[in-house]
């Protein structure tokens, strides 16, 4: 096994796999602290919110470490289509627990659906064209994650200003990691948009572990 891959698996893409396979094991064990937390102090609407986010986040880590993993092929295509919807998916798990937790009004609902809709019209989206306008993609990910900004007077009202900055640092973690993303000819170009990655799911992990669930 560890033959093949040194074979067929580049060393940047094996920089990618280490990466979010971290980021894997962290995902795991952040869902069972929310879900911990949320059934011992919260109610049904931050088990769900919990949930969410902590399934979305595992689901992204995973497709992403497997698919990088994995040699050029047709199993590596359809591991990348997945890989791509589930950011979409990641996104709107995001934003989940503070639509549904922190904040109650019906606009925070509205954009909550709006947020949905947009993942489920992203994911259709990428079941046909993954691989291609990738511009679109990397835009549309960047306008749905600050989205956020239409609701950030409430939530600078509801949660600690600690809770803020650890959701702002996050969203500049992920923001700041495209450049890298699309700059494929620096040498493990991918690899430090996954340290990106985590660096803000980790942050928004601790915001919501603290002052949502």
């Amino acid at each position: 096994m560890t033959m093949k891959w040194s074979r067929n698996i580049s060393g940047e893409e094996r920089a990618s796999v280490i990466t979010h396979a971290v980021g894997l094991l962290f995902s795991m064990w952040a869902l069972g602290v929310l879900i911990s937390a949320a059934r011992e102090h919260g109610t049904s609407a931050h088990m769900i919110g919990a949930s969410v986010y902590g399934i979305t986040l595992i689901m992204m880590f995973t497709t992403s470490t497997i698919m990088h993993g994995l040699p050029e092929g047709r199993l590596k295509y359809r591991f990348t289509i997945l890989d791509h919807m589930a950011i979409y998916l990641f996104i709107a798990g995001t934003y989940t627990p503070f639509l549904l937790v922190v904040l109650h009004d019906e606009f925070s609902q509205q954009l909550l659906g709006l947020i949905w809709g947009t993942a489920i019209a992203g994911i259709i989206y990428k079941a046909f064209y993954t691989g291609r306008h990738m511009w679109f993609s990397t835009i549309a990910y960047a306008i749905m994650g600050w989205l956020m900004v239409t609701v950030w007077d409430s939530l600078v009202q509801a949660i600690p200003f600690e809770g803020v900055m650890l959701l702002m640092i996050g969203g500049v973690c992920y923001t700041a990691g495209i450049p890298f993303f699309v700059w494929h000819r620096l040498p493990y170009h991918h690899a430090i948009w996954h340290l990106f990655v985590l660096a803000g799911s980790v942050l928004h992990f601790v915001c919501i572990y603290r002052y949502v669930v």
